[in-house]
């Protein structure tokens, strides 16, 4: 069986991007639970599949807040962030142990349980137009990581809907961001939507916060045009108001 890996909250201009890797040596499980891509898959239904996958195999989930994807930023693309992100976290789970590449940003943490068995082979959904660059770089990354090790890593677009060890990892990524976003709102004393651009609910806390304070918000990434759009805005409506 091999690892899969995925993200949740590439493009968000609020809150963090999660990846998370998972294996098991229960592939025909994985399809009779029912796995599958999660965007396809119901909220309750995300969170009761990753609850079981967490039980029934190994995994690494990876959260990188928004401050730490602006810092990154400063340097590298979101293209290079993901491919030591993906790096860092199939490192972590076919090593057994926290590994992260010395060119990611502070603030980024690794949670795991286990570690991968049998064959080093990864499925990834690929975030690069390019597949096999995408793949290539990850392999590259994590064989600088834990060593040498006839690794193969297969990326691929759409791969978390048509391989389950990649809907699996989607899950995980998905829930644990959900989880976090939940977390933000709470904190902020205010509903934050989904964190993308393209969910009223999002944009409009965001306008009320810059409205209000002339900042933008804790968790926002100050790095997407969303974000510097809004200020643009509040800078503009101030210098009418002389």
């Amino acid at each position: 069986m091999p690892t899969g890996m995925d993200e949740a909250g590439r493009g968000p201009v609020m809150g963090p991007m999660v990846v998370a890797a998972y294996w098991t040596d229960e592939e025909d499980g994985l399809h009779r639970m029912g796995v599958r891509d999660s965007k396809v898959l119901s909220p309750a239904r995300r969170e009761q599949l990753a609850s079981m996958l967490a039980s029934r195999g190994a995994y690494s989930v990876l959260v990188v807040p928004a401050r730490s994807i602006d810092s990154a930023r400063e340097h590298m693309t979101l293209n290079d962030l993901e491919v030591k992100c993906f790096s860092s976290a199939g490192a972590s789970l076919l090593s057994g142990r926290q590994v992260m590449s010395s060119a990611m940003p502070d603030g980024i943490t690794v949670s795991m349980r286990g570690k991968a068995q049998g064959d080093p082979i990864v499925k990834v959904d690929a975030a690069d137009v390019v597949e096999r660059r995408f793949g290539e770089e990850i392999r590259r990354g994590i064989l600088e990581l834990v060593g040498e090790m006839d690794l193969e890593v297969l990326s691929m677009h759409k791969a978390d809907r048509d391989h389950p060890s990649v809907g699996a990892a989607s899950i995980l990524a998905k829930v644990e961001r959900d989880r976090l976003i939940r977390t933000i709102s709470e904190g902020l004393g205010s509903d934050i939507g989904s964190g993308y651009p393209s969910d009223p609910v999002t944009m409009r806390f965001l306008k009320g916060w810059v409205d209000r304070t002339g900042s933008l918000p804790p968790h926002c990434r100050h790095s997407w045009e969303t974000a510097r759009r809004l200020m643009s805005g509040s800078i503009q409506s101030t210098l009418e108001g002389y």
